[in-house]
């Protein structure tokens, strides 16, 4: 009895400690350590709109952790979008919106059922922003800028003030003086890598040669165009002259016009395209000069230059939005604007025309001159649009560079500048140039990295980054 009564007892004894370990393993269990070194970091900017969330988060005992992941616009209404995710990373299934502020919260939970809860952070994506800005000053006074930037095959960006003209490479920044103002955008010959300017005095400037060449009596405010082995430039009364690309000192009057000129003209096939203030558009054979077809555009009066899309259409804005054809002039169809429109129509790689006017509205044109949208934001527009490679529209309207959608005309972001724009921007290498009408020059941080294919599209003013202007 006695064997049998102390066996009972050792067994009682055994199983209350194994008991006690029970409870003790029970109770030590420790929860995971807090989320911690969020990436993006909390309050970050500039952020991918397709960004990969991290964290750090560990467990001291050693358990398998799961993470629920909150995600929103509203950091008091945030949405469960991942339950119990197995990794310390995470990518939202949607593209986010441009220059937007989100929020997001990880919960860790072990596989006791023990759960800590991280803090709220929150990150704004990507959005327009001025990166550098400086004045063109000429004798300390800076002035308004009407020309374009155009780029080089060397990156290098040109354009003209109003006491010269501007080289900017990313090691420099060069300023090359002249006596007058260059108002018009410059051309870039993409086989000699030659810069040609034309200025208020009528001469044809060439960097880096750093020459210039008396070309007229007339000043120049429309861009030269390069066709085979010759610079063309039209000046304010309509002449017409052909220099020799590799001999600037060579050249010749091939035609005059009697109309004054402001937009810079364009080619197509042999035809040099022309509109004048007075509400004609010539087509004029080059190198002859001699006039093809001239269509007449009453009550017209046109500032910008022209688009022309894969069939070799043409259009070009006044009052209304034209598309005629190069081959005669014939209009094959018109889309009236509220005001006058002074910046040169783009076309995207779909075939949709977008142009900008004096009453701040943007339209988009479809094939057949079918409307599409049209948004007016703020102030007048001068400019031209500008497209970028994901379909983004780039426009100023007054004081500010917007980025528009495409299919709706929805505001994503906008940057405001120091004065109204004449300047239309140029996009390369993520990168927005243009400048204002007291003389400040912007660097912008764009939402897409270059312009549409120029192969099969038109997408900014003079064509592409070289204002090539031809097709």
């Amino acid at each position: 009895m006695k064997n049998r009564g102390l066996r009972a007892f050792l067994f009682f004894v055994v199983a209350f400690f194994l008991f006690l370990g029970y409870l003790n393993s029970c109770s030590s269990n420790r929860p995971p350590t807090k989320p911690s070194n969020p990436n993006p970091s909390d309050g970050a900017t500039g952020v991918s709109i397709t960004p990969t969330l991290s964290w750090s988060c560990s467990d001291p005992d050693g358990d398998p952790l799961v993470y629920d992941i909150y995600f929103g616009n509203n950091p008091d209404k945030l949405l469960l979008v991942e339950k119990d995710h197995p990794t310390t990373s995470y990518q939202p299934p949607t593209t986010l919106q441009f220059d937007t502020m989100y929020f997001w919260k990880v919960v860790a939970k072990d596989d006791k059922g023990d759960v800590t809860e991280g803090d709220l952070w929150g990150f704004r994506t990507l959005g327009l922003s001025v990166l550098y800005e400086f004045p063109l000053e000429s004798d300390t006074t800076a002035g308004p800028i009407f020309s374009s930037p155009a780029v080089g095959p060397d990156e290098k960006v040109y354009m003209g003030f109003n006491g010269g003209y501007l080289v900017l490479s990313p090691t420099k920044t060069e300023f090359v003086k002249t006596k007058t103002f260059v108002q018009s955008s410059p051309i870039v010959d993409r086989a000699s890598n030659k810069a040609f300017f034309v200025d208020d005095e009528g001469q044809l400037l060439v960097y880096p040669d750093k020459a210039s060449y008396r070309i007229s009596n007339r000043p120049f405010y429309a861009a030269p165009v390069i066709f085979k082995d010759h610079v063309y430039v039209v000046d304010s009364d309509g002449q017409i002259f052909m220099v020799e690309k590799s001999t600037p000192s060579k050249f010749q009057k091939i035609a005059s016009l009697g109309e004054g000129v402001v937009a810079s003209p364009a080619v197509v096939d042999d035809k040099l395209l022309v509109a004048t203030v007075e509400g004609n558009v010539y087509a004029v054979e080059l190198p002859t000069g001699t006039v093809r077809w001239r269509k007449n555009f009453p009550g017209e009066r046109f500032f910008g230059g022209f688009a022309v899309d894969p069939k070799k259409n043409l259009y070009v804005a006044g009052s209304a939005l034209w598309c005629i054809s190069s081959l005669d002039g014939r209009v094959l169809w018109s889309y009236r604007l509220r005001s006058q429109a002074f910046g040169s129509p783009v076309i995207s790689k779909d075939g949709v025309v977008y142009v900008g006017d004096v009453s701040g509205t943007v339209y988009a044109v479809g094939p057949g001159g079918k409307p599409l949208w049209s948004r007016t934001y703020l102030s007048p527009i001068f400019s031209s649009c500008l497209l970028g490679d994901n379909g983004l529209v780039y426009v100023v309207g007054g004081t500010h560079l917007l980025a528009l959608q495409p299919d709706s005309g929805e505001l994503v972001s906008f940057v405001e500048l120091k004065s109204f724009v004449e300047s239309s921007p140029v996009l390369t290498s993520g990168l927005i140039f243009l400048a204002d009408e007291t003389g400040h020059f912007y660097v912008v941080q764009a939402l897409s990295e270059t312009i549409q294919d120029p192969e099969s599209s038109w997408p900014m003013f003079q064509k592409d980054w070289y204002h090539s202007a031809a097709r």
